[in-house]
């Protein structure tokens, strides 16, 4: 099975992190943060391109009720890469808690193109991670899953960017 790989997406990380800073991004609905620094919720709306070609638009949805949060992250391949791709893309999703020192996730889902869903239960509380793969009713598939310790600021690919601004946020602030 294969691992969420939060070093291999920091480059994306970095470049929505830029992106939420720049104006060729597209934000809606942005009331006043709370103490969190973090908006209610924030739309976006980007290009993913490689070597100058357009290979997927990306939609991005960040919402905060209190102290928790939900993400959701949907692309679909354009171009030449929709050709090659068969017009798949991905679709992720992170929830779980804000505190201070960022967000703290307890659900990641990972689905790319008809793939089978990945999903990272962060248990906190027992210090553990989930790893699952999820038949297509939903449920985890008998064998595929695995448990392993959590590492104490554990982060996954959606939340990493938004905990680095909060923290930018909580520097600036001091």
């Amino acid at each position: 099975m294969s691992r969420f790989n939060v070093l291999r997406s920091a480059a994306i990380a970095a470049s929505l992190l830029l992106a939420m800073a720049g104006s060729r991004c597209a934000a809606a609905d942005m009331p006043a943060a709370g103490t969190s620094g973090l908006p209610d919720r924030l739309m976006l709306a980007y290009s993913l391109s490689r070597s100058n070609l357009e290979i997927a638009r990306v939609e991005e949805t960040f919402e905060r009720k209190g102290d928790r949060y939900a993400l959701l992250s949907e692309a679909r391949a354009v171009g030449i890469a929709a050709v090659l791709a068969r017009g798949q893309g991905w679709r992720r999703e992170s929830e779980g808690t804000i505190g201070s020192d960022g967000l703290r996730p307890t659900r990641f889902t990972d689905q790319r193109g008809s793939n089978p869903v990945q999903r990272a239960r962060l248990d906190w509380e027992a210090s553990q991670i989930r790893f699952e793969r999820l038949a297509a009713s939903g449920e985890p598939e008998p064998g595929a899953a695995e448990a392993e310790a959590l590492p104490a600021g554990t982060t996954d690919r959606l939340s990493f960017p938004y905990s680095l601004a909060q923290r930018s946020m909580q520097l600036q602030a001091t």
